[in-house]
């Protein structure tokens, strides 16, 4: 059975996509300035994933500001990034990244419009894992954000 999702009823077929594959701050610097509306993205968190190498916070920051100007380029007038921003931990403190994110987003004439938290839960246990944190930031004045519920 194929599930019927309503987003897909706003977005025409017709629209062309592309999905890239490779480094990013690479495939970003291939991406003319100002294509996209909407930005949304999931970075690592620097904590020794498989796919990552940890860093010292600073180190880490430091190459996220780089992405974040690049992402900034590409963003259109009127475009939404949204930034899922987990915590870095270190010898068993917590960093919130979403506070140090800010500062970046700042640096770069962006404006936090919108900090959405759900619980990441584990239905098995009956609790929540961990709380995941969404920064929604713009350039333009005119920002809106109308959730509209079915």
């Amino acid at each position: 059975m194929k599930a019927k999702e309503p987003l897909f009823e706003y977005i025409s077929p017709d629209i062309d996509y592309q999905i890239k594959v490779g480094d990013s701050l690479t495939v970003l610097q291939k991406i003319e300035d100002g294509k996209f509306d909407l930005i949304l993205t999931s970075p690592p968190y620097n904590v020794g994933k498989s796919y990552e190498t940890k860093t010292s916070i600073e180190k880490y920051l430091a190459t996220q500001e780089v992405i974040i100007k690049e992402l900034v380029r590409t963003l259109s007038d009127k475009g939404n990034l949204c930034w899922q921003a987990g915590n870095y931990v270190d010898k068993g403190e917590i960093f919130p990244l979403d506070i140090y994110y800010y500062q970046i987003f700042k640096k770069f004439g962006l404006k936090l419009r919108n900090r959405i938290i759900w619980p990441d839960m584990d239905f098995t246990l009956q609790t929540v894992l961990v709380v995941v944190i969404m920064l929604v930031v713009t350039i333009f004045p005119d920002y809106l954000f109308d959730v509209v519920f079915p």
